[in-house]
């Protein structure tokens, strides 16, 4: 019987550290039009179709595997209408992405790398990639400016 009550208290233990690990971050949506926002989760991203790049990070300088979500398609399922994105990090660095860069790129929003969950000390828990792999003729000093990580906020332009 004591070895019973001992597993399942270990067992609790484990559970509640799992939860603790396993933390859900959440993005503001915002709406120019609308002072109505709204939460959305990453595990609400991760549902949708995802993809991987595998590319040499331009501030690592080493290769990653990301998996996101295209950006043109997160459009497609939270506003088809917008013209574009503004996006806001944690240290509020501030990106507007318009809908001719996103169509011009299958840049992703990025919520993994190399397996893992992108945690906020990773540049999570969203983060812009571009496809360097697929646009040998990209000017990345151009692009660059676009990478913004710690994505805590999206606001769709109309």
């Amino acid at each position: 019987m004591r070895f019973f009550n001992m597993l399942i208290a270990k067992l609790i233990l484990l559970s509640l550290f799992a939860t603790l690990y396993a933390k859900d971050y959440t993005i503001e949506l915002k709406n120019q039009k609308s002072t109505i926002n709204q939460k959305l989760a990453i595990s609400e991203i991760e549902k949708l179709n995802s993809v991987e790049y595998k590319l040499v990070d331009p501030y690592s300088k080493k290769e990653v595997v990301y998996k996101g979500v295209l950006v043109k398609d997160f459009l497609k399922n939270f506003s088809k209408n917008a013209t574009g994105l503004n996006l806001k990090a944690y240290d509020n660095y501030k990106v507007t992405i318009s809908k001719e860069l996103i169509s011009s790129y299958d840049m992703m929003l990025a919520y993994s790398a190399n397996g893992k969950m992108l945690e906020l000390r990773d540049g999570g828990p969203l983060k812009v990639v571009f496809p360097y792999h697929k646009h040998q003729d990209i000017d990345k000093n151009k692009i660059n400016a676009y990478w913004i990580w710690m994505i805590k906020e999206i606001e769709f332009i109309k």
